[in-house]
């Protein structure tokens, strides 16, 4: 390739790089003259030569996917640039459903192997089982599994006992994510409840959840955060709302703008548990997990138990595309 069509290519790239980052690197792109900083062309010089130079060919944006992460990685730990596949399972995860068969595997033994098949999606009802194996290569399978609501995926699978294997078409559908995992009783008066991570369905599940172990004789409730890394604010601020009077400060954050200053107060809205609570906690517990469990420590309505969590006092300002920057803190 000539250095003019390399640098041709590497533009390309980079604008289309700076349209998926919400235009972070459009404002250097168009700098006026005057605005101090680090040339751009040095840049697209270096990635003009990786491209003509490099081992194995490489396509031109994940050279400017490579560049930018290792840019953000001079900053703090939690700012990150999301590339347009790990972006999407994002947005799918906090949505609190995706569209696709419904069904956990694993890769055992070299084979991609059914875990369970979820109670009430496509796969469940189309008979596919705990054990069963999916035929095809571990990319594969991920791009099988997932796809538009309504459309079709032809899959074949090898299942113990049978000799010839089972060839199956199956309808995408919306499947759910569900926050909790576990809710039951550990004991005539107290129940367990296992929150796994913040979505936009969050506090609804545990309010379901909370009014069903009541139902069961719940008198106290034992609470576990543990390896949940948080998700989305304004539903660890409906989660500690259920905890705590109307009015108390769950959490306030403040960054280097004024419109970053903001405190966070429990609205009171709803379902109220006001009987003996148990946090538990670890070493994986962060972000809005944090939330929760430190305004129930300081309003001294419940008992947090385990190790000292993950320690991340950052709010993510997202932009128009798949970057997160850490642009504001949030002190308990």
């Amino acid at each position: 390739m000539s250095p003019s069509r390399s640098r041709l290519v590497i533009a390309v790239a980079l604008l289309a790089a700076s349209t998926l980052a919400g235009g972070a690197f459009t404002a250097i792109l168009f700098a006026s003259p005057e605005r101090e900083g680090p040339p751009l062309d040095e840049y697209a010089d270096i990635l003009t030569t990786l491209s003509e130079w490099s081992p194995q060919p490489i396509a031109p944006d994940q050279f400017v996917y490579a560049s930018i992460h290792g840019m953000l990685a001079r900053l703090d730990p939690h700012t990150a640039f999301l590339e347009p596949e790990d972006f999407s399972a994002m947005r799918e995860k906090q949505q609190g459903s995706f569209f696709g068969l419904g069904i956990q595997i694993q890769k055992r033994m070299g084979r991609i192997t059914v875990i369970a098949p979820m109670e009430g999606t496509p796969a469940y009802k189309l008979g596919i089982r705990a054990g069963d194996v999916i035929t095809v290569s571990t990319d594969e399978v991920v791009r099988k599994l997932r796809g538009p609501k309504g459309s079709q995926v032809a899959i074949t699978i090898r299942r113990a006992g049978i000799d010839e294997p089972l060839k199956m078409t199956i309808t995408r559908a919306e499947i759910p994510t569900f926050s909790v995992r576990y809710a039951f009783m550990i004991a005539p008066d107290t129940g367990y409840l296992l929150l796994a991570d913040f979505t936009h369905t969050s506090s609804r599940e545990l309010k379901s959840a909370i009014e069903r172990l009541e139902k069961q004789g719940m008198k106290r409730l034992l609470l576990d955060l543990r390896g949940n890394p948080g998700g989305v604010l304004d539903q660890s601020v409906d989660v500690a709302d259920v905890f705590l009077e109307k009015g108390s400060k769950i959490v306030y954050t403040r960054g280097r703008t004024s419109s970053s200053a903001q405190d966070y107060l429990a609205p009171g809205d709803g379902l109220h548990f006001d009987r003996p609570l148990v946090v538990l906690v670890n070493r994986g517990s962060a972000s809005a997990s944090e939330i929760v469990a430190g305004a129930i420590q300081d309003h001294d309505r419940g008992l947090i138990v385990g190790q000292r969590t993950w320690g991340k006092g950052l709010v993510p300002r997202r932009g128009a595309g798949s970057r997160e920057i850490s642009a504001i803190s949030w002190p308990t």
